[in-house]
């Protein structure tokens, strides 16, 4: 698939109890890859913890970062940014790939940042 028409989302849930969950995240990522345009390519983490910084625990978020970095993908969605990650350092590290790839990142159903764009990348930064 070719970056410009792809939107690679990443599917994530803290507890099995909320694995149902995961059937919503991929109803919302494919209703916005189609508003946007774009293919759809799911990495389903499924239950994963993301409160420490070990990005080695999450193989699909690894898979998906590694397609970032190599200019593979070019739009990544989340259904909020606590499912890349809830603790700065892991968070960090993801936003720089996500910035020096100069990737647009959408958020649920209307929220977006695109790292190429300069005040993008500013704002971007409470994320």
């Amino acid at each position: 698939m070719s970056e410009t028409n792809v939107m690679a989302a990443y599917l994530r849930v803290s507890t099995r109890q909320q694995q149902f969950v995961i059937d919503a995240q991929i109803k919302e990522a494919q209703k916005r890859a189609e508003t946007e345009g774009l293919k759809l390519e799911l990495f389903i983490e499924g239950v994963a913890s993301a409160n420490h910084a070990d990005l080695n625990d999450r193989p699909e978020l690894r898979k998906l970062l590694a397609k970032v970095e190599t200019g593979e993908i070019k739009n990544v969605w989340v259904q909020n940014a606590d499912r890349l990650a809830r603790d700065v350092e892991s968070l960090n590290k993801i936003k720089t790939i996500l910035t020096q790839q100069k990737v647009h990142l959408h958020l649920g159903e209307s929220e977006s940042y695109n790292f190429d764009n300069p005040a993008d990348r500013i704002f971007g930064g409470a994320l």
